[in-house]
């Protein structure tokens, strides 16, 4: 009965081994990655990737296709969606006429982005939109954009599309507090790089805005609500998040959010389980250690210590239990094993924790440091930009002066010219007045003789109809002639064509009896023909039955 027990509880070990190394390897969230779709090729760079690795995701590329269906399957077995930077969107999303300053567009990825953007957010899925991303959620809900800010931004303060490396920053954000976003990155002002000559010109309905430059321009949006986790940046933080924890979080964040959706999805079974040794102390739990395979047969399980299972544990806990298949393994050196390795387990947890801390200490002074910088170069462009508004003030004082000045003297002239035209008016409706009497009499002149050469012409018009009408009688007469004359040659060829139609009939009587002639003598003679060869073959027949009759036996 015992070792009975012993075999059910080692196959329990198994599964919850089994389950354990399944649970694990499903815990990671996938995210899917738009196709960048360029030479007719899915890719997207390597930047994406590596980010979403580097906080526990598995990137996979969602390449373009236009089936709803397959989509939706892709989109079941994902957990979150990063929109990847790329083209220009066609301003004709937005309702506007493309511009000279516009660069290529992509209208396969436009369609497909839209439509893929659509779906996941209808089946709650988690969107981060990076540069090109961002500017898609906005024009999908309805937003416009600045084709070009160069064109059609009127400050210029900022560089929008840097020449330095992608890596390093070249301007400040200002985020805004009480949104999501400010939560991820958990400061005040961001440093961000900045690769775009297009930006979200008018917010779409139900976003709002999580971050601006100092020109104002919108550098990060959010739509985070029970249904939607939605949030979208204008620079790339995958290229710089390993130079900026502020952008690692932005990653993190979203992973975070990705993998809440994954828990819901799946619904693990927990179990609280620890195992221990029969007569044993009781002891902490090991974390992240594997448990080995089981091999041995019953009879060498009952040489092993008896093990029941203990409650009392957390979720994710696994014991390794060292010498379990060797059959020689008694409670006091499993005891002492198991205590070696608790106690190694320890040092190492206190090292790593150690070292974390020292790590995080030495994170904050780089990232207050980093603050304090960030903070001085932003007072000092905002005192600069304040020096250059007053200046700016000056010359619009200087400028309003001139103005009035000009003014002034334009109304002057304006009076003078006002008094020279009122005379040229008079003038002009004097010589008006002379020239609409004029005008009259040479009407009434015009008139009468208007009114003569109508006479004349109806005259010549009653005289040409008159001899048209007899020209029109007299041809009439003409063709009634040439009718009959036509009616006559037709009945004359009618009878011609029954003449010839009744001579080729007889003919062709005639030359049928003549054929039925000639077959009648054919067949005699093919008779005779036949008759002659009979008698041949019957002559034959003879003269071989006389050879036989001659022949020896």
């Amino acid at each position: 009965m015992l070792k009975i027990e012993k075999v059910r509880f080692i196959i329990f070990l198994i599964i919850l081994w089994g389950y354990g190394c399944f649970a694990g390897a499903q815990q990671r969230p996938v995210i899917g990655l738009s196709d960048i779709y360029r030479n007719e090729g899915s890719s997207v760079p390597r930047s994406y990737v590596d980010a979403v690795l580097s906080v526990d995701g598995i990137p996979v590329i969602i390449p373009l296709m236009y089936e709803d269906d397959r989509i939706v399957e892709l989109l079941e077995s994902l957990d979150g969606i990063i929109f990847t930077g790329g083209e220009d969107f066609d301003p004709s999303y937005y309702d506007e006429t493309p511009i000279p300053h516009m660069n290529r567009i992509n209208a396969p990825r436009d369609m497909f982005d839209i439509k893929l953007l659509r779906l996941a957010v209808k089946h709650g899925i988690p969107v981060l939109g990076i540069c090109r991303g961002v500017q898609l959620i906005n024009i999908a809900y309805g937003g416009s954009l600045y084709q070009d800010l160069s064109a059609q931004y009127p400050d210029k303060s900022i560089k929008h599309r840097q020449t330095l490396p992608k890596e390093d920053a070249s301007h400040a954000v200002i985020v805004e507090d009480g949104t999501v976003f400010a939560d991820m990155v958990r400061e005040r002002m961001l440093m961000v790089n900045s690769s775009h000559h297009q930006a979200i010109k008018k917010l779409a309905d139900g976003f709002r805005v999580a971050g601006t430059s100092p020109d104002k321009i919108i550098e990060a949006i959010e739509k985070v609500d029970s249904a939607h986790w939605i949030v979208g940046v204008q620079f790339h933080p995958e290229v710089m998040i390993n130079n900026s924890p502020s952008m690692r979080r932005i990653f993190k964040g979203f992973i975070g959010e990705a993998s809440r959706l994954k828990s819901e999805k799946q619904q693990p079974l927990r179990a609280d389980v620890v195992l221990s040794v029969e007569s044993a102390d009781e002891h902490a739990p090991f974390a992240d250690v594997s448990v080995p395979d089981i091999t041995e047969s019953p009879e060498e399980n009952d040489r092993a210590d008896i093990l029941t299972p203990n409650v009392n544990a957390s979720d994710n806990s696994r014991i390794d239990y060292p010498n379990l298949t060797d059959g020689k393994t008694d409670t006091r050196t499993s005891k002492v094993r198991r205590r070696d390795e608790m106690r190694k387990f320890k040092e190492k947890e206190k090292q790593h924790s150690k070292e974390q801390k020292e790590q995080e200490n030495l994170d904050r002074q780089t990232r207050k440091e980093k603050e304090r910088q960030e903070k001085e170069d932003f007072n000092e462009w905002m005192q600069q930009k304040k020096l250059e508004e007053k200046e700016a003030e000056k010359q619009a004082k200087i400028a309003k002066e001139e103005q009035s000045e000009k003014t002034e003297a334009a109304k002057k002239e304006v009076a003078e010219k006002e008094k020279l035209r009122q005379k040229e008016q008079k003038e002009a409706e004097k010589q008006e007045k002379t020239a609409k009497k004029e005008a009259a009499k040479k009407e009434k002149l015009e008139k009468k003789e208007a009114e003569k050469q109508a006479e004349t012409a109806k005259r010549e018009a009653a005289g040409k109809e008159k001899s048209a009408k007899k020209e029109a009688v007299e041809k009439e007469k003409q063709r009634q002639k040439e009718l009959k004359e036509a009616e006559k040659q037709k009945k004359t060829l009618e009878k011609e064509a029954a003449e010839t139609e009744k001579a080729a009939k007889k003919e062709a009587e005639r030359k049928e009896k003549q054929y039925k002639k000639e077959q009648k003598e054919r067949a005699k003679t093919d008779k005779k023909e036949l008759k002659k060869m009979e008698k041949q073959k019957k002559a034959e027949e003879k003269e071989k039955g006389k050879m036989t009759d001659f022949i020896p036996a």
